[in-house]
């Protein structure tokens, strides 16, 4: 499943569905990520949407508020969605004044029609507080937006929007990494005051040596354990099942088992894994040849 992490987030009402669309589709040439509820991506099929939506609008770096009058009036979605945004700390919003003027949105009778709306909504819904969406709507004012001229066109307005928001999206980059580069710079020079002090210097060397014979008796008893468990299973098997008779001469590295032999020649097993050189056993059963190679754990 294809699910990005999204910078911008694309707010508006379903009226302006194509303009919006075709937003993101500029949006998306400039190589930027707009969250945009058409896109798979954004919306995965079968998923819940309201907490994706919410999510998105809360995680973004950036807000595109699409304002028009049927944000306000058509569905509560909208006013949902600037909430969350409002109350998402370090967002930027930009709103746009596309198919409503900025003077008409400051205009206190067309906001009394608003309010109207939302307290009946507010009946049927606990997430809608008159409260709240009025000091959202406050805080738009407050914010520099794009108006729409008819004039030059949606073409050249969407230009405009796109420059717009590439070019704060590069100054947020800058500021972040001015701010990543100032942390590294404070904590250099924090620990580069730390070595100033007696004893520091001293008492890192002296924790290292023992983290690192720590780390080392824990290796070797590890390695000891294995070759405890597995001498051990060797033995067992072959106490189970035969009897050892070693040929143990420096011309044989072979070592015949057979019913016969005694049991107590079985530690050749559990030896033959610490000696200089391999140690083969070949083992007799009803019959049937086994041949078992044990190598040196050093043999490569």
């Amino acid at each position: 499943m294809d699910i990005r992490r999204h910078n911008i987030f694309l707010s508006h009402s379903g009226s302006q569905k194509d303009f919006v669309e075709q937003l993101c589709e500029d949006l998306e040439r400039a190589k930027q990520s707009p969250f945009f509820d058409k896109r798979p991506h954004s919306l995965p099929k079968g998923e819940e949407f309201a907490p994706l939506i919410f999510t998105a609008a809360q995680e973004c770096e950036l807000a595109v508020v699409v304002l028009s009058e049927e944000y306000f009036t058509r569905s509560k979605w909208p006013m949902l969605e600037l909430v969350r945004i409002v109350q998402s700390p370090g967002c930027l919003i930009l709103p746009l004044f596309y198919r409503l003027s900025c003077k008409e949105f400051k205009k206190p009778k067309r906001r009394e029609r608003w309010f109207q709306v939302w307290d009946e909504w507010s009946k049927s819904d606990d997430r809608i507080s008159l409260d709240v969406w009025k000091n959202s709507l406050r805080e738009l004012e407050g914010r520099n937006g794009m108006e729409y001229v008819k004039a030059i066109g949606e073409v050249s307005y969407r230009k405009d929007i796109v420059a717009t928001i590439c070019g704060l999206m590069q100054r947020r980059s800058q500021e972040e990494n001015v701010f990543v580069q100032g942390a590294a710079a404070a904590a250099s020079d924090e620990y580069e005051n730390d070595l100033q002090q007696p004893g520091f210097t001293t008492a890192t060397s002296r924790l290292n040596r023992r983290a690192f014979a720590c780390l080392r008796s824990t290796l070797l008893l590890i390695l000891r354990q294995v070759v405890i468990s597995l001498s051990t299973f060797l033995l067992l098997v072959g106490y189970d099942h035969y009897n050892l008779d070693p040929r143990a001469s420096p011309s044989h590295d072979l070592c015949h088992c057979s019913h016969d032999s005694d049991p107590q020649s079985l530690s050749i097993l559990s030896t033959g894994l610490m000696t200089s050189r391999p140690a083969k056993l070949k083992m007799k059963k009803s019959g049937i040849s086994h041949a078992v190679t044990i190598r040196r754990s050093n043999e490569t």
